[in-house]
């Protein structure tokens, strides 16, 4: 008897555990467009730019975090929004964009979010902006 009550408990412990309420991270892409720094994502459905953060590496003070933002949908083939911020060649950046579905949130899909982020150096090749990632 104890241990069909283990094991039934065990069946719906697990069974309670099918979904992760954590948003995946994924992989965004950084390349230089018109001599700028340009992030890149893979969007899906309906997903808008929710938040958007950017910090130098090594220098906290020197960084930007936008929240609440969705009004920007999100494109694979449009940079994100960097808001002004001054990327200088020679240094290292980290660049996090998340997207949030209205359309996974209204069904309860859960995450109804994902995170794209990309770490990055800026450097001067003759005058031209070339990044390297580690994408």
């Amino acid at each position: 008897m104890k241990k069909m009550v283990l094991v039934g408990l065990s069946v719906l412990s697990l069974a309670a555990c099918h979904q992760n309420p954590q948003p995946p991270q994924l992989r965004a892409k950084a390349v230089a467009n018109a001599d700028n720094v340009c992030v890149l994502v893979q969007p899906e459905g309906d997903e808008k730019v929710a938040i958007v953060k950017i910090a130098e590496v090594g220098d906290p003070q020197n960084a930007l975090e936008k929240y609440d933002i969705n009004d920007t949908a999100a494109s694979s083939d449009t940079c994100m929004p960097t808001y002004g911020y001054k990327f200088e060649k020679g240094h290292s950046y980290n660049f996090t964009v998340y997207l949030d579905s209205d359309e996974k949130r209204e069904k309860a899909i859960i995450p109804s979010s994902r995170i794209f982020s990309v770490g990055f150096a800026v450097r001067d090749n003759n005058g031209n902006t070339e990044i390297f990632s580690d994408n």
